[in-house]
């Protein structure tokens, strides 16, 4: 009994002792602080592939418009400018030629602008739609996220070009570097003949 009651007052001591006291709180939110780093680095990772998707797509928008007589041609020039702007040895392919759609962009006054699938000769448009999806094999893998039990997600990105004039502009920006029009806020802008154009 002699070693037993030795050891009461160390007992004592121990319980009343804060000492080791935040390694339960550490325990509990570990989870949430690592859930909550997955969610912010893999937010920020597809937030940098959607805009080098958009990026890819309005290229290949802009770039296969300008051959819109003539379908083979604007398909072609869509997916180069894509494979050119993400490499499928890094992305996979981007784009597929069954998300290059040639069609109409029609902008009546009061009405929203909108694109509709048109024969080549009405044609005045083309829509490029690029991917990072399961879809096309080529899901965005997430570095965090698998914590949370979700390993990749599906970004798409689309652009419409559109030829909307006879190749005159109204406005024409011939800045040698950067970006020759900005605007900013609210614009309304009505130029139902004529388009703009940038060197």
């Amino acid at each position: 009994m002699s070693r037993l009651t030795r050891w009461i007052p160390t007992l004592r001591r121990l319980t009343r002792s804060e000492r080791g006291a935040v390694l339960p709180l550490v325990a509990v939110s570990l989870p949430v602080l690592l859930g909550a780093g997955a969610v912010g680095v893999d937010i920020a990772h597809i937030s940098v592939v959607r805009a080098r998707l958009q990026a890819a797509a309005d290229a290949a928008a802009r770039a296969s418009v300008s051959r819109i007589a003539n379908p083979q041609k604007v398909e072609a020039v869509a997916l180069e400018y894509a494979r050119a702007n993400m490499n499928p040895g890094n992305h996979g392919q981007i784009l597929q030629p069954d998300d290059i759609v040639i069609g109409q962009w029609a902008s009546e006054d009061g009405n929203a602008p909108s694109f509709s699938n048109a024969a080549v000769r009405d044609a005045n448009a083309v829509r490029v739609t690029t991917r990072r999806s399961a879809s096309n094999g080529n899901a965005l893998d997430l570095a965090l996220a698998p914590i949370l039990g979700v390993a990749r997600s599906d970004i798409t990105a689309t652009a419409v070009a559109a030829q909307l004039s006879d190749g005159s502009a109204c406005v024409l920006s011939l800045a040698d570097s950067g970006a020759g029009i900005r605007m900013n806020g609210a614009i309304d802008i009505s130029a139902p003949s004529c388009g703009f154009a940038a060197h």
